[in-house]
């Protein structure tokens, strides 16, 4: 089983910290910021026979869906805040890592199992204090 495959399946988020000060220190409006560790979210990933995934994030109040292959540029919409950037997903060992620019901040989010749970990093990439951590387990 690939990395990617390994992420299929539907995830709630059981924590998040520090998520509110990434999206301080990428501009992301201080209205998002003060909710983004309290509003909880879930994701789904879907891989097709073609490599292509499908990465769907959903809170109380929206969703938003990225369709993207590896190695490939695509456009990417962060849930909270709406800030929309060009990015690029790889694996990177046994992560899933998406690099970007959210209003002119360069940013990575990585997303990677452990003890068979999901969780995802962020963090400005010249500001690696701005590290927030989600954690999600399986729904299925």
């Amino acid at each position: 089983m690939s990395v990617v495959e390994a992420l299929e399946g539907d995830w709630n988020q059981t924590s998040s910290e520090n998520f509110g000060l990434f999206l301080k220190s990428i501009g992301a409006g201080e209205q998002a910021a003060a909710k983004a560790d309290i509003q909880p979210h879930s994701q789904k990933w879907v891989v097709d026979d073609g490599g292509k995934v499908k990465l769907t994030r959903r809170n109380s109040r929206t969703s938003v869906t990225t369709d993207f292959k590896l190695g490939e540029p695509v456009e990417e919409t962060l849930l909270e805040g709406g800030a929309t950037t060009k990015c690029t997903f790889e694996v990177e060992g046994d992560n899933v890592v998406s690099k970007g620019n959210f209003n002119g901040v360069p940013c990575v989010s990585k997303w990677y199992l452990v003890d068979g749970n999901l969780q995802m990093e962020f963090y400005a990439e010249d500001k690696p204090e701005t590290k927030a951590v989600k954690k999600f387990e399986k729904t299925e």
